[in-house]
């Protein structure tokens, strides 16, 4: 059986061992010292020492409030993304020439993809959320990247991009997508899908873009947000609960 319970992060842990360490000196007459007694509560929670509970628990609490993001949006060799994820430059590669299909292109420091899956990069967003895609699938060869081709070779077929296009939306608990140019159609079947998912749904875009047309997109995200892109993904990603969909058919309503 499983004894441990659900803690706040290692400070709570601390603040039990307090709490142990001050009923035993004044109730029971124990003195205990404070490593003591840190090793007393951890074993209490089936911990094995001090050291293995402080850090299973603040990487338990760290994950709970960590968010899995997909970022829509138009993509490209040098793009918007680059900006607000880490190390993704080169991610993904394939062999564009040839044609191979997804579940043979490498991840750096992943080693293959699963089934043709896009990889999860861990604690790049912003510094700490998690990454599911899309991504842009670079190539050694320097081969064209064609329009409608969500960044990858022409030779690919574009049902195996769509797949995992829909399996990264699926792995997503917000999926954010960031309005450039109003003929973001690929975008705007994303956040359909996403929407028939009932994941998180967040629209921004730059304070300059005329995005009238784009009300029946605004209508079905939980937030919608004007400004730039980082601020903007921050107010995404608060740990805050997101206010009801805006009814005003128009990008650019923060009602968080």
């Amino acid at each position: 059986m499983n004894t441990r319970k659900k803690l706040s992060t290692s400070s709570g842990l601390k603040a039990q061992a307090k709490r142990l360490r001050t009923h035993l000196a004044e109730q029971e007459g124990i003195t205990l010292s404070h490593s003591q007694t840190l090793e007393a509560v951890a074993g209490s929670h089936g911990y094995k020492d001090w050291n293995t509970a402080a850090a299973l628990e603040n990487q338990r609490v760290h994950r709970a409030s960590t968010e899995k993001v997909y970022l829509a949006g138009k993509i490209s060799p040098n793009g918007w993304r680059h900006g607000v994820v880490d190390s993704l430059r080169g991610v993904v590669s394939g062999s564009c020439w040839t044609g191979d299909p997804p579940d043979v292109s490498t991840v750096k420091g992943h080693g293959h993809t699963k089934n043709g899956e896009w990889p999860v990069l861990h604690g790049v967003v912003l510094g700490r959320h998690d990454y599911v895609g899309p991504y842009f699938v670079s190539c050694d060869h320097r081969c064209f990247h064609g329009p409608s081709t969500h960044g990858t070779s022409m030779a690919w077929d574009p049902s195996e991009t769509y797949q995992r296009c829909i399996g990264a939306i699926e792995k997503s608990t917000v999926v954010f997508a960031w309005i450039e140019s109003i003929d973001a159609y690929g975008t705007l079947y994303e956040l359909g899908y996403a929407r028939s998912l009932g994941k998180r749904i967040v629209v921004a875009s730059p304070p300059s873009l005329d995005t009238s047309d784009l009300w029946f997109s605004c209508v079905g995200a939980d937030l919608v947000l004007e400004g730039a892109l980082e601020e903007c993904l921050q107010k995404a990603l608060a740990r805050k609960p997101l206010a009801n969909r805006c009814s005003t058919g128009r990008l650019g309503d923060d009602r968080s």
